[in-house]
């Protein structure tokens, strides 16, 4: 969508993810959204009738923008893009944000359905990204693990979201011993 309709309402989802990022789904409302953007609660429900609709359009939004990322990363080595995925989270904590999906699982029990649904639909293809790069790095011989890539890859997104979250209440140190802690895990040089 082009013109100012379609740009107002690419600027409502960007004002929204970075609040599901910095808050989650409970502590926004439309009223922070039209506040930031000078409008009133009405031009925001003209885009996004309900939350549960802006919210699942966000974390569409988020799933576009990290396959985007990844595929940034295409033809590098696995190493490589387990460094970029590790900075990754590095970035969102610089910005005092979290993962979308670190954000939705905090609240995943009382998320409405289509949301959870979409949080779900996020932690599948991320997850199997990471199998993905962890598999083509354990047969190139970069990287070594015990177990099927999913379980690791399991293990290492939750070790990073939480890594994240950990990030927020003690900052960037603390992180980083997570962080070490994934590397070696795969058999990574400090």
């Amino acid at each position: 969508m082009s013109g100012p309709r379609g740009e107002t309402r690419q600027r409502i989802l960007e004002i929204a993810q970075r609040h599901v990022m910095q808050r989650g789904y409970h502590a926004f409302s439309y009223q922070h959204i039209s506040g930031e953007l000078g409008v009133k609660n009405a031009a925001v429900h003209y885009h996004f009738r309900t939350k549960p609709e802006l919210v699942q359009a966000v974390l569409q939004q988020y799933t576009r923008q990290f396959r985007a990322w990844s595929a940034n990363l295409d033809g590098q080595p696995a190493v490589a893009r387990v460094e970029a995925y590790i900075q990754l989270s590095r970035d969102f904590i610089a910005a005092d944000r979290v993962c979308c999906l670190g954000m939705m699982a905090c609240e995943f029990n009382v998320l409405p359905d289509e949301v959870r649904h979409e949080t779900e639909r996020l932690q599948d293809e991320l997850f199997q990204w990471v199998a993905q790069v962890l598999a083509e790095g354990r047969d190139a011989g970069d990287l070594s693990f015990i177990g099927e890539p999913l379980d690791q890859a399991t293990h290492l997104a939750c070790s990073l979201l939480g890594g994240q979250q950990l990030g927020r209440v003690r900052g960037l140190p603390a992180f980083e011993r997570v962080a070490t802690q994934v590397r070696r895990g795969l058999g990574l040089p400090d």
